[in-house]
């Protein structure tokens, strides 16, 4: 590490091939970044699913109210982006369908059946289900001095792992 004083994202450490200097000198001269309507639809998208698993509503009307909200308090990012607030509206409803999806599919108190996942407990040959039952924080701050490293976590969740008829916590 050239400064373990400094510390920088993970994404900041991809963008530093093919020079090393490179994170830690943009980390410590940050300057106003240009706001591009794919960054602030990101942003947006990504707050209406945090919003919707945090409350555990994956109702359209409840998605779309958030989806409102986001768009009338970004007006000013939205106009430096030049984007008029019908076509985020478009290009943000977009992402309804999917935050639903990924609720109704993954986001309950017990694992549906069609629920599969796959990794180190598939070795052991047995059946397995998931479940999100918990959301235990939003935007978790994270920090390693050790490797210079910093992030923030989308969703730390608490989930159900079934193996047939045995329950794990994870």
């Amino acid at each position: 590490m050239v400064s373990p004083d400094t510390l920088i994202s993970g994404t900041t450490l991809a963008d530093a091939f093919p020079c090393a200097r490179k994170p830690v000198l943009a980390e410590l001269h940050r300057g106003a970044s240009e706001v591009t309507p794919a960054l602030i639809y990101g942003s947006m998208a990504h707050l209406m699913f945090e919003r919707a698993i945090h409350s555990r509503d994956f109702d359209t009307d409840k998605i779309s109210n958030d989806m409102t909200a986001l768009i009338e308090g970004s007006t000013e990012r939205l106009y430096a982006a030049k984007v008029d607030e019908a076509h985020a509206r478009q290009t943000l409803g977009e992402f309804i369908t999917p935050i639903q999806a990924f609720g109704e599919r993954y986001v309950s108190a017990q694992p549906k059946t069609l629920v599969r996942v796959d990794g180190r407990l598939k070795e052991t040959g047995h059946e397995q289900t998931v479940a999100v039952c918990k959301v235990v924080d939003i935007e978790e701050n994270i920090w390693s001095p050790t490797y210079g490293l910093k992030g923030k976590i989308d969703a730390t969740v608490q989930v159900k792992v079934f193996l047939k008829s045995r329950c794990f916590y994870l």
